[in-house]
């Protein structure tokens, strides 16, 4: 046999013989703004081996705030933002082709003060902590208070308490800095717990406020060239969802993890008002949330104030997860359990 010929025989059998090797996991960095029960699927699908599943390798970074994760968004440090549509929607105003992928779910804000009071008339002529001016409570606060009868600047005003940490924002009002904050029932909750409870005035979700919490979103730009990775980013974080919903132990240890806390009442009430009440087995953008933020952001500034007439498809980008509901994905994950 001709040397050439076998020697190419001989090739061909090895490459056959030989098992290919598994293709190597993609690296990515993803940021996410907060440490909250809404990033529980996100920690999941990483302590769960689910983003391996999907041929990703992520590295979480925490952020404060989601201002500063959409700037290494835009400076290309990460890929994949979690955090405040708000935040996305302010870019994409500015020209910057940001898009919202998927929603956790919706903010359950509360209004609460000190124990004595116990009517919204009561804060006329107080004050209103926020985190800082054009933040997600100072606008929360500007659509709650006239459904309350109270005008901001007449009835009430404003307190920058400098710090978006819900329970350093309770505690402002427990110790007489502010009058009344928006708090988080978890907050409210775990405060109670400790012998300091509050008073729970108002629910923005009750009054028909839309915010969104736990927007995943990336530049249009990424999208564009790695669609497979987003698509496979969602797989995980989807999978994850019904995960949490499925395995309650699960989520009480992940949030113990990473949220350190360790009281049973607590996961109790995340795991039955947000993971099985909110969380969205197929987690699409919410538009009446999106649309309320950028009503919103319309108003922090004058360079921003062409937002108020963009369309919503501006802000979100729904193909990753109607590729994944064409092809049968949700469908063919664990059936939710009795609960």
């Amino acid at each position: 046999m001709n040397h050439a010929i076998r020697a190419s025989l001989l090739l061909a059998i090895a490459a056959v013989a030989t098992p290919s090797r598994a293709a190597e996991p993609q690296k990515i960095n993803v940021a996410y703004a907060f440490v909250a029960s809404s990033t529980l699927p996100l920690w999941v699908a990483e302590d769960a081996g689910l983003f391996k599943k999907y041929g990703l390798e992520p590295k979480l970074i925490s952020f404060q705030g989601s201002a500063a994760a959409t700037q290494a968004l835009l400076g290309g440090s990460v890929d994949i933002v979690f955090g405040s549509a708000s935040a996305a929607i302010t870019v994409v105003g500015r020209g910057i082709p940001v898009a919202v992928v998927a929603t956790t779910h919706l903010l359950d804000y509360q209004l609460v003060a000190r124990p004595s009071v116990t009517s919204p008339a009561q804060l006329r002529g107080g004050t209103a902590g926020i985190s800082a001016f054009s933040g997600g409570d100072d606008f929360a606060l500007r659509r709650l208070l006239p459904m309350l009868g109270l005008t901001l600047g007449k009835d009430i005003r404003f307190v920058v308490l400098g710090t978006p940490n819900p329970y350093q924002k309770a505690e402002a009002v427990l110790n007489g800095t502010a009058d009344a904050t928006l708090a988080n029932f978890e907050v409210t909750d775990t405060l109670k717990l400790q012998g300091k409870p509050m008073s729970v005035l108002a629910s923005i979700l009750d009054k028909g406020i839309k915010l969104s919490v736990g927007d995943i979103y990336v530049t249009r730009a990424y999208l564009a060239k790695s669609p497979q990775v987003v698509e496979n980013f969602l797989k995980a974080f989807s999978e994850a969802i019904r995960l949490a919903k499925n395995d309650k132990q699960l989520t009480f240890a992940t949030l113990r993890k990473y949220t350190r806390t360790a009281n049973e009442t607590i996961d109790e009430e995340v795991y039955r008002r947000i993971v099985l009440a909110q969380f969205e087995d197929v987690p699409y953008p919410n538009v009446d949330a999106i649309l309320t933020q950028r009503d919103d952001m319309s108003t922090t500034s004058p360079d921003l104030a062409r937002l108020k007439d963009m369309k919503v498809d501006a802000f979100i980008d729904n193909a990753p997860l109607k590729a994944l509901e064409q092809e049968g994905f949700f469908k063919s994950l664990p059936p939710l359990k009795p609960q």
